[in-house]
């Protein structure tokens, strides 16, 4: 995916960084989605 052709090494950096940095906000996105859909389904 990360081939060289397609991206510089500083480019590969920032794309690593941004993801692992987006990463927290998402995992905690679906846990709250989850965590509705199972306060929903014990009404």
């Amino acid at each position: 995916m990360l081939n060289d052709k397609y991206l510089s090494s500083g480019a590969k950096e920032v794309l690593i960084k941004s993801v692992a940095q987006a990463l927290p906000t998402y995992v905690m996105g679906v846990f709250n989605y989850l965590q509705g859909i199972v306060n929903i389904s014990c009404r």
